[in-house]
């Protein structure tokens, strides 16, 4: 006979919370990293607005242009 009894329901409960903790981590990274770029965007717009060239944006940034156009458009 076994010590314990198998709480399949219990388990089951330990599972989903590990899982829900896991979901709510990278749903909480992929918000920060829009967040940041979302403000990166803000700052070129701003600069843009300024009269800051590209090629200055790009310096200062370390942006590659790749990045630079997907941020504004």
């Amino acid at each position: 006979m076994l010590l314990t009894e198998f709480d399949e329901e219990r388990d089951y409960r330990i599972v989903a919370e590990g899982l829900a903790e896991n979901i709510v981590e990278e749903r909480c990274e992929e918000l920060k990293k829009e967040g940041i770029k979302e403000g990166i965007k803000d700052m070129i717009l701003t600069m843009l607005s300024n009269g800051v060239t590209k090629e200055t944006i790009l310096k200062q940034t370390s942006l590659s242009e790749e990045e630079y156009e997907k941020l504004i458009n």
